[in-house]
């Protein structure tokens, strides 16, 4: 199974409340950016689940331009930033679909990678717009191994 992680654009800081923060033209230009360069990945995604909050569904609707016409969108308050990786792998087991993209939050993004490929129990830190790419063989620590990770260029 391939699971995609990707952590929201860059969002506004001053909206209230918090989780109306839309994305930020910056945030948009990364996201678009890190997605075209894993296009080919993204066009085989059948499932796209992705938090409520504001910034993590505007970062979902630039992502489904590129994942295939038929990929399935789910909104999920398991990828709330104070979501759990045991929550969320649960759920991923009983999805089980081929290829999935969540579209979510630091510090879940970050522990959901590090817990799924042995680095441990604390979050990687990923920037905002960070992609990586998963081969998931079970949904348990140490359970998958890093394909690629794909992080907006500076500048």
């Amino acid at each position: 199974m391939e699971l995609m992680i990707l952590r929201h654009g860059e969002a506004a800081y001053d909206v209230s409340p918090d989780a109306q923060r839309p994305l930020t033209e910056r945030g948009k230009r990364d996201t678009r950016a890190v997605l075209a360069r894993r296009a080919g990945e993204l066009a085989r995604v059948d499932w796209v689940v992705v938090s409520p909050l504001r910034r993590a569904r505007e970062t979902a609707a630039l992502a489904l331009a590129f994942t295939a016409p038929q990929s399935r969108l789910m909104v999920s308050e398991l990828l709330i930033p104070e979501g759990t990786t045991e929550a969320l792998t649960a759920f991923l087991a009983e999805l089980a679909p081929e290829r999935c993209l969540l579209v979510g939050h630091q510090p879940l993004a970050g522990m959901m990678v590090a817990n799924l490929t042995g680095r441990g129990n604390s979050p990687l830190g990923l920037a905002t717009s960070t992609l990586v790419g998963l081969e998931v063989f079970a949904y348990c620590a140490d359970g998958a191994r890093e394909l690629w990770y794909e992080e907006p260029l500076v500048g």
